[in-house]
């Protein structure tokens, strides 16, 4: 199952997945970063949707250090590429 949350006050939205449905109705738990991300606070109102997205067809990433070039075999640390 996939959601899109949306702030409906900043029309910020994310797409995430769910781990459980453990929180109380009404209630979800998201990781602060993700909060961060929609500009939320503890107890701000979210829209959920249900979706489906499509698959990806293109990634592209990007170290975040040099070490990085450290590793001699980086597709069997990442085995998605």
């Amino acid at each position: 199952m996939l959601f899109k949350l949306t702030n409906k006050k900043t029309n910020r939205e994310t797409h995430c997945g769910v781990l459980e449905f453990v929180a109380d109705e009404g209630r979800i738990f998201i990781p602060y970063w993700m909060m961060r991300n929609l500009c939320v606070d503890e107890g701000d109102f979210v829209q959920i949707d249900n979706v489906s997205l499509s698959v990806a067809t293109y990634a592209k990433f990007q170290p975040q250090s040099v070490d990085f070039l450290d590793i001699t075999n980086p597709k069997a640390v990442y085995p998605f590429f």
